[in-house]
């Protein structure tokens, strides 16, 4: 996928302009490393360019603490890594679409905009602190029927109502702890 990134026309333009960038993904295409993979993301995010329909996840910590406001993840996205959103203050509206299947810790926390999150089916877990001071959540939908949460997936995220399928391990949850929900 960095390949055929690399090669889009508004990509080569950047490169052609500048002996370090072309220096550095020169070094970059023959590495697989996450490492490399978020500093190539990061330099395209600074440069307004969307890295995401040209990988597999997002990585950790590759949106933490920018201004993003609104996201619609691509379908080619299937995690969602730890601290991927972390302190994104602004963001109040996202779109996590049926192809990911893993959300990590504090993926979400201190997103304090963000106000409603549907998790996919597929994801099973979702990990500890992964909406940690959303305080303005107002909706949680988990579309799983199996999916665990967590007693402190939620931590200081304020009062949300959770939506999920009568008998899940969701409708269990929010029963066990008594936070308010609506089956659908």
């Amino acid at each position: 996928m960095v390949k055929e990134f690399l090669s889009r026309p508004d990509i080569q333009e950047y490169l052609a302009n500048d002996d370090l960038v072309n220096t550095y993904f020169t070094y970059c295409k023959e590495r697989t490393s996450t490492t490399c993979a978020f500093e190539l993301t990061e330099f395209f995010i600074d440069n307004g360019i969307d890295p995401l329909p040209y990988l597999p996840q997002i990585y950790p910590y590759m949106y933490a603490t920018t201004d993003v406001q609104s996201i619609d993840i691509p379908t080619n996205i299937e995690e969602i890594s730890d601290g991927a959103f972390y302190f994104c203050d602004k963001l109040n509206n996202i779109y996590i679409p049926d192809s990911v299947k893993y959300i990590g810790k504090k993926a979400f926390g201190h997103c304090i905009d963000l106000v409603r999150v549907t998790i996919p089916e597929d994801v099973t877990e979702i990990k500890p602190n992964t909406f940690d001071c959303c305080t303005s959540m107002k909706y949680v939908t988990v579309k799983g029927q199996y999916t665990k949460l967590p007693e402190d997936s939620f931590f200081t995220s304020g009062t949300f109502k959770l939506r999920c399928y009568e008998d899940s391990a969701a409708h269990v949850f929010a029963e066990d702890l008594h936070l308010p929900y609506e089956l659908i």
